[in-house]
């Protein structure tokens, strides 16, 4: 049996859930970092939130390096690396 592979594009998801408004509060601090820049976390919620915005725009073709890291028992730091 021979099977005839062809090049069709992916269709598009019909539907997609609603992003979380604690995760969208990020948007515009994700978006707008140069390179260097960090701002501070207050609490360990909010720094899986801020991870995951930082992986939905990966997800939507942001190719920038972030990375999240604890400073003190209650503090976190997110930076733009590049």
């Amino acid at each position: 049996m021979k099977i005839k592979l062809e090049k069709v594009g992916l269709p598009e998801r019909k539907f997609r859930r609603p992003r979380a408004p604690k995760v969208m509060k990020y948007d515009d601090a994700i978006n707008t970092m140069q390179k260097g820049d960090s701002f501070i976390i207050k609490t360990y919620k909010e720094s899986i939130d801020v991870r995951n915005c930082i992986n939905y725009w990966k997800k939507e073709g942001n190719t920038a390096i972030y990375t999240v890291r604890k400073m003190t028992d209650e503090e976190y730091r997110c930076w733009r690396l590049a």
